[in-house]
């Protein structure tokens, strides 16, 4: 009986070691900054970055034309710029309100985010803009800047690059 007991006792570690040992691994990201232009127009939007896995990494494309992507995936990615949801009027889209808000985060009560995202730099981002895809956070002072269709499309864009771990700068001309 005192065998049994010390024998569960070792095990006790092991099993929690392979529970543990078969969690989902965090994917590798890297940080891409840079600029997107189109002729001599900033355009602003959203940059999207595609693993060849299928994972994402998107951010916002300011007003100046700077971006910043803070878990883009690492490896060879397809990138697509999307402007078209600029077209829509900004007046009449509410700010996303924040995790668990309800409707009262809905109707801007306690709860709702308001303002700039996180981590967003003070001075780029405006109260007013449109909300981009995938949640990204809002585009400030939202232009629509007609770009050709294909790049907003990764897999049409022509547009790759190798993202590594630790921060990089990836400046886009469109053409």
């Amino acid at each position: 009986m005192n065998f049994s007991l010390s024998l569960r006792l070792a095990l006790i570690p092991l099993l929690l070691f392979a529970v543990g040992g078969c969690g989902k691994k965090k994917r590798e990201t890297g940080v891409v900054r840079g600029k997107v232009i189109f002729g001599d127009k900033k355009v602003g939007g959203t940059v999207r970055f595609v693993a060849e896995d299928g994972a994402v990494g998107e951010g916002v494309i300011y007003t100046d034309g700077t971006y910043e992507v803070s878990e883009a995936p690492v490896g060879k990615c397809k990138v697509a710029i999307i402007v078209e949801h600029l077209r829509k009027k900004a007046s009449n889209i509410p700010v996303a309100p924040g995790p668990g808000a309800g409707m009262r985060g809905m109707m801007g009560g306690q709860g709702g985010q308001s303002g700039p995202p996180a981590g967003a730099e003070a001075g780029k981002v405006a109260p007013k803009g449109i909300e981009a895809p995938g949640g990204t956070g809002r585009v400030p002072n939202a232009k629509y800047t007609p770009i050709p269709a294909r790049y907003e499309d990764p897999n049409q864009s022509g547009l790759t690059f190798e993202v590594k771990l630790g921060e990089q700068e990836f400046n886009i001309t469109l053409k």
